[in-house]
């Protein structure tokens, strides 16, 4: 992934930053989130684009969404999604 501006919805914008770690349907980057006069840091997940059984990394990444979604103001430490994209 390069380092270039990249939008999300076409409501974000956010650049790549550093490279986390990979599993095995996707990788964790830090990015930055550009809007009108803040930046802020968020952890960016991008699913590979292979497509060997990725209808079923779809589905599983939007089941972990739901999940963290439904706990992240009751637990500490949790990350909170601010937006995602299938």
């Amino acid at each position: 992934m390069g380092k270039k501006w990249r939008y999300i919805n076409d409501r974000y914008v956010y650049k790549p930053k550093l490279k986390l770690g990979q599993g095995g349907n996707a990788t964790v980057y830090i990015a930055r989130i550009a809007k009108e006069k803040e930046s802020k840091e968020f952890a960016l997940k991008i699913l590979d684009d292979s497509p060997n059984n990725f209808s079923e990394k779809i589905e599983r990444f939007k089941i972990e969404t739901e999940l963290v979604m439904s706990i992240q103001n009751e637990i500490n430490g949790v990350i909170p999604i601010y937006d995602f994209n299938f």
